[in-house]
């Protein structure tokens, strides 16, 4: 990335900084590297995560023995999952995109769909630090509400970013770039209340 493709300007200027990606955006290096630390963020939450979530019909000695094996089988779990999960968001939105009349590579979509979960990598760094905070106790989670809260705006955050991101890959018009976003949205508020 040089100076004028920061990650504060995906942050901060997402339209900036895809206008001047120009050509780079085939590059799914960095978005790779995003993907990749918000799968390593959501691994090791996962991990102490699963440390304190009682072992239902399992008590004392037998419970504690197979803890270690129940956090490493959610990390890996969910450190895999979040690299599927990008493939599969990644294709549909991209089939969506060439039916509105896209003319971006599915690589440019890969990249926009890495690019957008920067704001992800944040929410994973706020989400552990609450989580540590709250010595793994998560019945004293009441702050759960707060974490949802939180999700809601990151993932507004991540839209906006996506948003600008297929208008300027794909070549869409703000209305076609809007419906993109805005299937991105439904579709991730409802995994929020689900």
């Amino acid at each position: 990335m040089d100076t004028d493709t920061s990650f504060i300007d995906i942050l901060t200027g997402p339209e900036r900084f895809f206008e001047s990606l120009g050509e780079r955006i085939e590059s799914i290096k960095i978005p790779g590297i995003i993907i990749l630390f918000t799968a390593l963020l959501a691994a090791l939450t996962a991990y102490l995560a699963a440390g304190a979530v009682p072992l239902t019909g399992l008590e004392g000695a037998d419970a504690e023995a197979l803890r270690p094996f129940v956090g490493i089988f959610a990390a890996a779990a969910i450190f895999i999952g979040i690299f599927i999960i990008w493939g599969i968001q990644s294709l549909i939105l991209h089939v969506i995109a060439k039916v509105l009349g896209g003319t971006g590579s599915f690589k440019s979509t890969l990249a926009v769909v890495g690019y957008g979960n920067l704001p992800q990598v944040l929410m994973g760094v706020l989400g552990l630090a609450l989580l540590l905070v709250y010595h793994m106790d998560i019945e004293k989670l009441s702050a759960a509400l707060g974490l949802v809260i939180m999700g809601l705006i990151f993932t507004l955050w991540s839209t906006v970013i996506w948003f600008f991101g297929f208008k300027h890959a794909h070549e869409l018009t703000t209305a076609k770039a809007g419906v993109i976003a805005g299937i991105i949205l439904i579709i991730s508020m409802l995994s929020i209340a689900i």
